[in-house]
């Protein structure tokens, strides 16, 4: 009788989608001898950006987990503010070789989060914020809706799995021998996370991918690499425009692919044979 045919291979699969929320990470920062002038010019324009974005951050009656509901059309799905903070920055120079103190600057600050559902409306806003004093896009995010992101997470599962069965039935067929999988390992996993990307003005960044799920990793599906080369072509020729024109064009802020893996390490044994240890 022939002995037990075993195999071990391990699985992978990828499912891509694109990001469904794009995060604007903004702080309002004022550097003054004066605490109060810092503390008053970020207080106000703290208070101009959240007129703003209420105004785009509707919500309907009701809550879910104890969290207001936002309404079908609003672009903003919710945004959070700091309180203000400030700190003491001695200046200094050096004369001689020495250092001398100079005045004490006050730099207050507060921190936004933006979720947007609009992109277009990101995309506006952050080319608003561009141009406006005292304010800076620290960084951007991109991100999938828990839904979504749970639904690609399965599928890339069962893409690894199928891959897996793929390979011992490519294999035993060879030997003209049936297997069955009789153990099934998951593979390593990354935690899952957000990739934040610093915000470079007048730029769509090719490093801008978001990540969540089992690996969420910061590559394109192969079918969106010509149509990324073609964007970053695009940016290379923008770059030779002179500043008005850079101005009037403002960033560039495209939702970016975010990509779920999983990997998986299956063990068959044919159905036939003698067992035999391996």
């Amino acid at each position: 009788m022939l002995p037990q045919l075993k195999i071990h291979v391990d699985g992978s699969g990828s499912v891509f989608r694109t990001a469904e929320r794009g995060v604007l990470h903004i702080r309002v920062s004022m550097a003054d001898k004066s605490q109060n002038e810092s503390s008053d010019a970020v207080r106000e324009t703290s208070a101009s950006l959240t007129a703003r974005f209420r105004t785009h951050a509707l919500k309907i009656e009701g809550t879910v987990d104890g969290r207001p509901v936002p309404h079908p059309n609003a672009g903003i799905t919710a945004f959070t503010a700091s309180s203000i903070s400030t700190r003491a920055e001695p200046e200094f120079e050096w004369v001689d070789g020495r250092r001398r103190a100079l005045d004490v600057m006050y730099r207050a600050s507060s921190d936004f989060e933006v979720v947007f559902r609009d992109m277009q409306l990101l995309a506006d806003v952050a080319s608003e914020l561009a141009s406006m004093p005292h304010v800076s896009i620290v960084s951007t995010e991109w991100r999938l809706t828990a839904a979504t992101r749970a639904e690609i997470e399965r599928e890339a599962r069962k893409k690894a799995i199928e891959n897996a069965v793929q390979k011992a039935q490519d294999y035993s067929g060879v030997v003209n021998r049936s297997v069955v999988a009789v153990e099934i390992k998951d593979g390593p996993a990354s935690a899952a996370s957000n990739i934040k990307n610093a915000w470079h003005p007048f730029s769509s960044t090719a490093g801008l991918f978001g990540s969540s799920g089992n690996m969420m990793q910061q590559q394109a599906p192969p079918q969106l690499q010509a149509q990324m080369q073609a964007q970053a072509q695009a940016r290379a020729q923008q770059q030779t425009l002179n500043p008005s024109e850079q101005a009037k064009e403002g960033p560039s802020v495209e939702p970016r692919t975010i990509t779920a893996s999983a990997t998986v390490n299956v063990k068959f044994v044919s159905v036939d044979g003698e067992p035999v240890d391996m």
